[in-house]
C-alpha cells in the first residue's frame, strides 16, 4: 500500500477537474441561451404589460397522448405547463383541424364534417360549422366506447383539451371581434412549406402548420395593438422548417437587434415560467436580473476556459474536496473562482430551473429504458452543492479548516414536526427557505425510522444502488414491487437484477393485460427481512423531485451514506451526512 504524503507536500489544487470543468461549460450555455429568452419575456412585461402564451403545436399534443417522440423529455415539461393555471395554453384554427383528421385517421372512425377541408377557402367556410358542431366530450367519448385499442390516449387528449388553462383561438377572436387568423401568412407560409415538403400525402399537415403560424403573427398584432394581454409563441418540440423572422412580427425585437422566433421549446417556456413575476411590477428588477446572471455565466466561461482543467485533462484521482479543503490545499485563485461560480449556482433561479430540466430528462430517460433505450443523464446539481459547500466554509475565519466537519450546522439547518406519532426532520441548506430542496428527510417512528431523499438516480444506478446494500447484509432473495401506471407487479427476485431483467418482468406482466399495456413504471420497492427500500421512478406530479428511500430498524449509517453517494441528487461532505444522520438519532426525537 502506498504510503501517504505528509500534508505539506500534498500537491495545492488550483483547478476543478476536467470533467467538473467540461459539465459546467455545458451548464453555461444551457443557461445563457434559456436566460436570454427569459430577459425578453421580463421586458416585453415590464413596457408593454404582457406575458407569454403558447399556442401548441399538434406534433408536441400527438406525441404527450401517445407517450411517444424523439425528444421525450419534451413530454414531461408539457405536462407541467399544462397544470400551470397561470399560463395560457392555446389550441390554433391548425392544431383543432389535426386533431380531427389524426383522430379519425388513428381510430378509422369517419368523422364526415372533416371532409373537404383541404384549402384555406374550404377552411374559412367551414370553421364555424366544425367549432360550433363538435362538443369535445361527446365526441371524445364516442370513440373511446368505439376504439379502445386507442382509448387511454383518446382520454388524455380529452384531459387536455378540458383544462382551464385552454383557450381555442376562435373564441379569442369572438371576443376582440375579428378573425385571428392572418391571412396573407397563412397563404405566404403554406407556399414555402409545400415547396419544402411536397411529397406530403395530404394537405393537412402543411395547411395546419400554416394555419398556426398565420395565428401566431395574428395574436402579435393584436397584441401589439394593446388588445391582448398575452405574447403568443408555437410551443413545439421540433425544429424550426422556415426563416422564422419572415413570420414573427416581432417589432421588439427588431429594435434590440436580436433575431426574432415563432417557436418555443417546452423547457424554454418553463424557464421563463419559473423567472417571470406575477404581474409588471417587478418585472425590471427581474429584467435586470437576468442580464446579470448573463454576465456571470459567460464570466464563469471565461474563467474556466483559462483554468488547467480546461486546457489539458486533469482528475481528482482519490482526493476528495472535503479533504484538500480540510487540508488548506486549494489555491487563491481556485477559491476566486469558487466565489464567482458559487454567486450564480446559488440563485434561486439557477437551482430550480436546473432541478426542473434534469428531473424531465431523467424521468423519460427510465421511461425510454423499459424500450432497450438506455441514455445517460448528467446532471451538475451534486456540483452545485460542493461549489457552494467548499465556498461556505473557505469564506468563513472562525476556525480551523481541519475541522471541516463541525462546519455542518452552519451550512444545513433542521426543522422539526411531530405529528404525533412521530417526528418528521427536514435537512436543507441554509437560505433556501421551506421551497428548497432538502438534502434528506428522517422519520423517527417508536419503532423503525424512514430515511428518504430526493433521487437523481437513472434505473440501472437504482437497481445496483439497492443490490449493494442488500449484498452487504448477504441477502440475495427479495421480493420486489413494480408499480405501473395501470397495476401493480410484484416478484420474487434474486438479486442483482438487471435493467434487462427490469424489462422483461415488465414484458412478461404485459402479456395478455391490454392491448395498450400496463404504462409507464411509476416506482418500485424492494423488501427483505431488515429494510425495506423505494424509489420513485417516473414523477406522479410534474415538477415533483423523485424520492428514494430505506425504511428499517438498527440502519446502519455507513450503509445508508453509500445508499446516499449513489443514488442522491445533491451532495454532502461524508463528515456532514454523518452529522446529520447522528443529530436525527438523537433520542429526543424517538417517540
Amino acid at each position: 500500500m502506498k504510503a501517504l504524503l505528509p500534508i505539506e507536500e500534498r500537491p495545492r489544487v488550483d483547478s476543478l477537474p476536467s470533467d467538473q470543468v467540461r459539465l459546467l461549460l455545458h451548464t453555461m450555455r444551457l443557461h445563457r441561451s434559456l436566460l436570454e429568452a427569459a430577459h425578453q419575456d421580463a421586458k416585453r412585461l415590464a413596457v408593454d404589460g404582457v406575458h407569454p402564451c403558447y399556442l401548441i403545436d399538434y406534433q408536441l399534443l400527438h406525441r404527450f397522448i401517445y407517450d411517444q417522440g424523439r425528444t421525450l423529455e419534451s413530454l414531461v415539461e408539457f405536462w407541467y405547463l399544462l397544470e400551470q393555471q397561470d399560463i395560457t395554453l392555446i389550441v390554433g384554427h391548425g392544431t383543432f383541424i389535426e386533431v380531427l383528421h389524426r383522430v379519425q385517421r388513428s381510430t378509422k372512425i369517419h368523422l364526415p364534417r372533416v371532409a373537404g377541408i383541404e384549402s384555406y377557402e374550404h377552411f374559412v367556410d367551414r370553421l364555424g360549422v366544425l367549432s360550433s358542431f363538435y362538443d369535445f366530450n361527446e365526441l371524445l367519448d364516442t370513440l373511446i366506447r368505439k376504439d379502445r385499442h386507442h382509448a387511454r390516449a383518446i382520454k388524455r387528449l380529452a384531459d387536455v383539451l378540458q383544462r382551464k388553462n385552454i383557450e381555442y383561438i376562435w373564441d379569442l377572436g369572438a371576443r376582440a371581434g375579428e378573425t385571428l387568423l392572418d391571412q396573407q401568412t397563412y397563404v405566404n407560409a403554406l407556399d414555402v412549406l409545400s415547396s419544402i415538403r411536397p411529397s406530403r400525402k395530404s394537405v393537412y399537415p402543411n395547411a395546419a402548420d400554416a394555419m398556426n403560424i398565420a395565428d401566431v403573427a395574428g395574436l402579435r398584432s393584436m397584441s401589439e395593438r394593446g388588445a391582448y394581454p398575452g405574447y403568443c409563441f408555437m410551443l413545439t418540440d421540433t425544429r424550426p422548417l422556415l426563416d422564422e423572422r419572415n413570420w414573427a412580427r416581432d417589432p421588439h425585437m427588431d429594435r434590440t437587434g436580436y433575431p426574432s422566433a415563432v417557436s418555443r421549446t417546452p423547457v424554454a417556456a418553463i424557464y421563463s415560467h419559473l423567472i417571470l413575476p406575477s404581474d409588471g411590477a417587478t418585472a425590471g428588477q427581474v429584467a435586470d436580473n437576468t442580464v446579470r446572471l448573463m454576465y456571470d455565466a459567460a464570466e464563469i466561461e471565461k474563467e474556466l476556459r483559462s483554468s488547467a482543467g480546461y486546457r489539458g485533462p486533469i482528475s481528482m484521482g482519490n482526493d476528495r474536496w472535503e479533504d484538500i479543503a480540510a487540508e488548506g490545499r486549494i489555491t487563491p485563485e481556485l477559491i476566486q473562482q469558487l466565489g464567482l461560480l458559487s454567486r450564480f449556482v446559488g440563485d434561486p433561479v439557477i437551482a430550480e430551473t436546473q432541478r426542473m430540466y434534469d428531473n424531465s430528462r431523467r424521468a423519460m430517460a427510465i421511461w425510454s429504458a423499459q424500450y432497450g433505450d438506455r441514455q445517460a443523464v448528467e446532471s451538475p446539481l451534486r456540483l452545485f452543492d460542493v461549489i457552494l459547500s467548499l465556498s461556505r466554509v473557505l469564506g468563513q475565519q472562525d476556525r480551523p479548516l481541519s475541522d471541516l466537519a463541525s462546519f455542518w450546522q452552519s451550512v444545513i439547518e433542521r426543522s422539526a414536526d411531530h405529528a404525533g406519532d412521530w417526528w418528521t426532520l427536514t435537512y436543507q441548506r441554509k437560505g433556501e427557505g421551506p421551497d428548497g430542496v432538502p438534502y434528506l428527510e428522517v422519520e423517527r417512528h417508536r419503532d423503525f425510522a424512514i430515511v428518504r431523499w430526493p433521487s437523481s438516480a437513472s434505473l440501472e444506478n437504482v437497481l445496483a444502488a439497492f443490490a449493494a446494500i442488500f449484498a452487504r447484509h448477504g441477502i440475495k432473495h427479495v421480493v420486489l414491487l413494480l408499480g405501473m401506471e395501470c397495476d401493480v407487479i410484484k416478484f420474487d427476485a434474486e438479486l442483482p437484477v438487471t435493467p434487462d431483467e427490469f424489462q422483461a418482468g415488465i414484458r412478461e406482466a404485459e402479456d395478455g393485460f391490454a392491448r395498450d399495456g400496463l404504462g409507464k413504471p411509476l416506482w418500485i420497492r424492494m423488501n427483505a427481512e431488515p429494510f425495506d427500500l423505494y424509489a420513485d421512478l417516473f414523477p406522479s406530479q410534474p415538477g415533483l423531485d423523485p424520492v428514494l428511500g430505506i425504511c428499517g430498524t438498527g440502519l446502519d449509517f455507513l450503509h445508508i451514506r453509500e445508499l446516499y453517494q449513489a443514488t442522491a441528487q445533491r451532495f454532502l461532505f461524508d463528515s456532514w451526512f454523518d452529522a446529520v444522520l447522528a443529530d436525527a438519532a438523537r433520542d429526543e426525537w424517538r417517540p
